[in-house]
């Protein structure tokens, strides 16, 4: 499970014998600064994250907002979108607003591989990490070639909160 709470240290990863697939232990020690849009998700998921009892570490989630490329989104365990960073409506077009409260295959169209979607399907029930890319659509309709990579969020009862999901888009460029 992903890690995500306040008395976490940053080193918790190594600690733990856990490994968030994106990162590389060096990134997870570094300091980070946020810009005002950053900080704004940082304190927006701060808050879900007291309200909801998580394990998690908050150096790395910084580190995560500070990378213009992903956005994060959170779900609740049956998938509602709680959450999206300032990044989403930069890649999908469509405004946090607009997903919040809507299940993140309002994005998946005609060409989205169902065995992809399957497989999302697999293992949130089994409360697996899972990494992917599949093809989404913006709010224009153009498509799209989203890498998304999935943890479970734990509260500090090993009870499953929600699903933190990194994502970017990889049709041109890959971070």
């Amino acid at each position: 499970m992903f890690d995500l709470s306040p008395s976490t240290q940053t080193d918790s990863f190594k600690e733990r014998n856990v490994l968030f697939p994106i990162l590389s232990a060096d990134f997870l020690t570094r300091p980070v600064s946020l810009g005002s849009a950053e900080q704004t998700d940082f304190s927006l998921l701060s808050q879900l994250a007291l309200q909801n009892n998580w394990v998690w570490n908050k150096q790395l989630v910084r580190s995560l907002l500070r990378n213009q490329h992903r956005t994060i989104v959170v779900t609740d365990p049956a998938r509602v979108i709680q959450y999206v960073s300032s990044g989403f409506e930069k890649m999908t077009g469509y405004s946090s607003k607009f997903a919040i409260g809507k299940r993140p295959d309002f994005l998946q169209g005609t060409r989205t591989d169902m065995l992809v979607k399957q497989k999302l399907r697999t293992q949130f029930s089994a409360k697996e990490t899972v990494k992917v890319d599949l093809v989404n659509y913006k709010k224009s309709g153009e498509e799209y070639i989203c890498r998304v990579e999935i943890e479970p969020i734990c509260d500090t009862s090993g009870e499953l909160k929600h699903f933190l999901a990194i994502e970017w888009d990889i049709t041109t460029t890959t971070p």
